[in-house]
């Protein structure tokens, strides 16, 4: 599963300078469910809730598909790394991650 997924990531890059940040969309949610799910899941990191035009406009700059759960890895600089995490791809990138982050 996802959640599964980004705490093996969470493990693995603990020591690593590397923020998490999950983004719900109103199109999986409503803003009341998600505050309650965030809060039963305790999951570390920063959570935002954002609209379905802001989501299409965020798959859009990144040249994304909307298919989830999508993961983006941007470097300290801020600039998108659409290699780190291919589309539709789920193997264990933590050691790729690393690299970029030297």
């Amino acid at each position: 599963t996802s959640l599964h997924l980004m705490n093996n990531y969470r493990q693995k890059l603990k020591n690593e300078a590397v923020e998490f940040i999950y983004l719900c969309t109103s199109n999986s949610s409503n803003e009341e469910e998600w505050k309650i799910r965030v809060a039963q899941l305790r999951i570390p990191g920063i959570h935002i809730f954002i609209d379905n035009k802001l989501n299409k406009q965020l798959l859009q700059l990144l040249s994304m598909r909307e298919f989830y759960p999508t993961i983006a890895f941007f470097n300290i600089n801020g600039d998108y790394q659409p290699d780190a995490f291919p589309q539709h791809s789920t193997p264990d990138n933590s050691e790729k991650i690393k690299k970029l982050l030297k």
